[in-house]
């Protein structure tokens, strides 16, 4: 008998291999299909000298290329080969004396000052509930208290959650309401403020004020996915946005065939909605407010339409766009006056020359501009663009208590933070129909039999005289609902899956059970599916806090792994409940009997009104400071951009405790309204360029190795064991008219080696490591602030040429090139 189930083990094993190797493969044809579809659609940019447009254009087409869009303004052309070919290859493949298409052959070509790849920008997606946490807690508060920083599964502390054997299992009751979520059902009864709407000082009585006197002073263009001005949420005398044909061939040189975007008022994504909503929901005693409630001027460019991605070159055709746009309002309105705020949630982990000379260039032009970026939300360092251009706003993501965010990106071009955890904003009305959102309210979704058996009290309270009721139980928190499950209701046995990481065996004709972690969550759906079983239940990973909610699982996006007879009913659970299901699940089957559970999932039709959702992202924050900076503007136009921006880093909350002016998490800190008008009304501007830093002329650092410090010396063994050894940078700021050393600036640096530039006596090229103690600085009385560094990977005799980034003013920062020997 023994051997039997070993063999039917080995069975279910070997299909469980076959069917994921089947999947793997089905995966790497579809991203093969991609790629080549991605190669066919590749596109170059050819800048070209100026005057020389017409004998370029004729030698692209002469040598096989199709010319796709051109800006004048900048001696830009983008072209893409005519047979999908990679411009490359076809330029290494052509025989001798043949025209060839390649890369080469076009830097080859007289008047082209350069070829650029133009590359793909994907449309943005906002990051999963399951994953919006903090990351750390910073100097904010503390992450523990607020039910971060959780054991690992495994740990001696989290094995201490587990009951002993032998012990009776208590579920453990959570209070009502979500501690993780305090937006959580917002606007579904009467209007509230999102409490990101509240931290940046937007909804105090003078900014409120503002925004209704002023609200014609600023305009936001908003690039996104679309908008659904369906949604009642916004003005529709004020909100328009760019309609054209999508993206197709045409000439940028005037303004009727300028337009490359999508119809602005639809939206398939969400997220533009989302994120326009989040400047723009009205105040009109419903739904939710968003930062300037009162009727702002908005311009939505759809920019994706439906696709997932779109040429980085068509971001400069939106800011050219968006500037028109505001010219052409500043005419019909007669206010000249009027200001500019773009806000961009999106991004690629690549600069482009092209991108980053116009927005340079335009910068410059108009101060009357100003340009805001999402930083990423990749939870490291990952550079990202066009947040990484000096000219560029970078925003980070906070939550509800001022705590990063795990997935906000980390990194030198951070400038501020903004909310961007949970937050609340509108949605396209068809996105409402099957939302959890609207889903969060409804009651008894789950029941079993027999009953849970619950305890009397709630932790922390002083205890009740009658059981807890079952429905109370799953309702605190609140049930998720799985995007792209079916509704419906159903009855089974509960089967304990485990991880389902191995297939969920004896789940025929019965319900699923499944924790949280190792495979995703369509797996382990499909798994129990596979095994037979008719509905399932995910529940929190052990590592999670016991009350927090668990939802943002989307089936929808996992055809490779969606059953054949569709997906079956599934919700979401919390720890804690799950947990109670597992224990009542494994009592009654120690009695001889089972666990039957009901789930009962409701049709939900499409909101016909207002449509909202919580999402989270550097994509959410990005519209929350954007907001702020038109808000802040409207009331002082004559500002320029540069001083805008200067308010906004001044007053922004920092850290408690921090005592440096910027990191990079934070940036200068959280976006402050209130406080940037106050500082502008007892500073009024000039609408010249600020004249602190980003005026002053910075020297050539003085650098040198500074090995005489007693700490180097005490552990100098250990460092030239590590192959370590250690310089300082020290960077000096003047006054650019009087040449008097400046004290009590901000600095930023950022020193790395030169691609290549590291060389040996013997010719070697090591591969050197550049760490800093500090990338925030504060110049002294002298005007010098200095930072220790160390080289690892350097040794005596090795020339290393390294750079090191220093702010310059408007132009974004400064790199200065410092040829060093590194002699010990």
């Amino acid at each position: 008998m023994s051997g039997f189930k070993i063999a039917c083990g080995l069975c279910a094993a070997l299909m469980l291999l076959v069917g994921a190797t089947a999947a793997l493969a089905q995966q790497q044809k579809q991203q093969q299909k991609q790629q080549q579809k991605q190669q066919q659609d590749e596109t170059f940019t050819i800048h070209y000298d100026s005057g020389s447009r017409d004998q370029v254009l004729a030698d692209a087409v002469r040598n096989g290329w199709s010319v796709l869009r051109e800006y004048p303004k900048f001696n830009r052309l983008i072209v893409s080969t005519l047979d999908g070919t990679d411009p490359t290859a076809a330029a290494a493949a052509a025989a001798p004396g043949e025209a060839t298409v390649g890369v080469a052959s076009l830097s080859s070509m007289s008047h082209v000052a350069g070829v650029e790849r133009n590359g793909f920008i994907r449309a943005p997606r906002p990051v999963p509930d399951y994953e919006a946490t903090s990351g750390s807690a910073g100097a904010f508060g503390s992450a523990a208290s607020a039910g971060q920083q959780q054991p690992q599964p495994g740990s001696a502390q989290q094995q201490g959650r587990v009951r002993a054997r032998g012990a009776k299992a208590e579920p453990q009751l959570c209070s009502a309401g979500d501690p993780n979520n305090p937006d959580a059902g917002m606007g579904l009864e009467s209007e509230g403020v999102p409490y990101g709407i509240s931290m940046v000082q937007a909804d105090t009585p003078e900014m409120r004020a503002i925004a209704r006197e002023h609200r014609d002073k600023v305009l936001y263009c908003v690039i996104d996915t679309g908008l659904d001005i369906q949604n009642q949420e916004f003005d529709k005398e004020r909100t328009s946005g760019c309609i054209g044909p999508g993206v197709a061939g045409g000439n940028l040189t005037t303004r009727e065939s300028f337009k490359y975007c999508y119809n602005w008022n639809e939206d398939q994504h969400g997220h533009g909605t989302h994120t326009s909503g989040t400047i723009a929901a009205l105040r009109n005693g419903r739904g939710v407010v968003g930062v300037s409630p009162e009727g702002a001027h908005m311009y939505h460019y759809n920019f994706f339409g439906p696709n997932e991605q779109e040429p980085v070159d068509l971001t400069v055709a939106t800011w050219l766009e968006c500037i028109d746009e505001l010219d052409r309002r500043k005419a019909a309105t007669n206010t000249p006056d009027m200001k500019l705020v773009i806000s961009m949630s999106f991004g690629v982990d690549y600069p482009n020359t092209f991108a980053q000379t116009a927005i340079k260039s335009l910068a410059a032009e108009r101060t009357d501009v100003i340009w805001f970026s999402s930083a990423g939300n990749s939870g490291d360092g990952t550079m990202g663009c066009p947040a990484c251009y000096p000219e560029v706003i970078s925003v980070a993501a906070v939550d509800w208590a001022g705590r990063v965010a795990g997935f906000s990106t980390r990194n030198a071009a951070v400038d501020l933070a903004a909310p961007g955890v949970k937050t609340v904003s509108t949605v396209p009305l068809a996105n409402t129909a099957g939302s959890d959102y609207y889903f969060s309210g409804t009651r008894d979704i789950i029941s079993t039999h027999p009953p849970l058996t619950l305890p009397t009290s709630t932790p922390g309270s002083s205890g009740s005289s009658s059981s807890a009721s079952a429905s109370a139980f799953f309702s605190a928190p609140p049930v998720g609902r799985i995007k792209g499950a079916p509704s419906g209701s159903v009855t089974a046995d509960l089967v304990n899956c485990g991880l389902a990481s191995n297939g969920c065996p004896g789940a025929a004709g019965k319900m699923c059970l499944v924790q949280r972690g190792q495979t995703t969550f369509c797996q382990k759906i499909a798994s129990c599916v596979a095994a037979g079983g008719v509905a399932a239940v995910l529940y929190n990973a052990a590592d999670k806090p016991a009350c927090e909610r668990f939802t943002g699982v989307d089936v929808t996006t996992c055809e490779q792994e969606r059953p054949a007879g569709g997906w079956p009913v599934a919700v979401t659970v919390s720890r804690a409940q799950g947990e109670a299901l597992r224990a009542a699940a494994a009592d009654a089957a120690a009695k001889g009997g089972s666990l039957s559970v009901t789930l009962a999932v409701p049709d939900s039709a499409p909101q016909k009104e207002i449509g909202l959702a919580a999402f989270s992202g550097t994509s959410m924050a990005c519209p929350t400071a954007a907001g702020v900076a038109g808000l802040v503007w409207s009331a002082h136009t004559s500002c320029s951009s540069s001083e805008i921006r200067a308010a906004l880093e001044k007053t922004a909350k920092r850290p408690d405790n921090s005592t440096s002016a910027w990191t990079k998490e934070y940036g200068a800190g959280i976006v402050q309204a209130l406080a940037a008008h106050q500082y502008l009304t007892q500073h009024p501007c000039s609408g010249a360029t600020v004249a602190t830093l980003e005026s002053a002329a910075v020297r050539t650092p003085a650098f040198g190795v500074d090995l005489s410090h007693t700490f180097w010396d005490s552990h100098w063994s250990w460092a030239k064991a590590q192959n370590m050894s250690f310089v300082s940078v020290n960077i000096t700021v003047t006054d650019p008219e009087t040449g008097e050393p400046l004290a009590d600036q901000d600095v930023r640096i950022a020193v790395r080696p030169a691609s290549g530039s590291s060389s040996g006596p013997d010719g070697s090229s090591p591969e050197v490591k550049v760490t800093c103690e500090k990338h925030s600085l504060e110049t002294d009385d002298d005007g010098v602030a200095s930072a220790a560094c160390t080289l690892q990977g350097a040794q005596p005799g090795h020339k290393v040429t390294l750079i090191v980034k220093v702010p310059a003013g408007d132009s974004g920062f400064r790199e200065v090139v410092l040829p060093y020997e590194l002699v010990v």
